[in-house]
């Protein structure tokens, strides 16, 4: 398979009426943490990506654990 043929936006094509796999444009490293994905709207939904969109709201992260990093700090670190 050659990088060119590679579309990162295949399955993101979701509404809350029907999924085409609910899935996010981002490409990362196995077992990574955050990415960051392109937020196509203003709007304060869980559906924050459209692949027919023609504009660029903001940048997102996904997977922000912040209580679970409190607790690993807690546990593990002499701070």
């Amino acid at each position: 398979m050659l990088i060119n043929q590679i579309d990162t936006r295949q399955g993101t094509d979701s509404t809350s009426e029907f999924s085409h796999g609910n899935t996010l444009p981002y490409t990362g490293v196995p077992f990574g943490m955050n990415y960051l994905i392109p937020q196509t709207t203003f709007d304060d939904t869980s559906w924050s990506f459209s692949p027919t969109s023609h504009q660029l709201a903001g940048i997102k992260i996904t997977h922000q654990q912040v209580l679970g990093l409190a607790i690993f700090l807690a546990l593990f670190c002499q701070l």
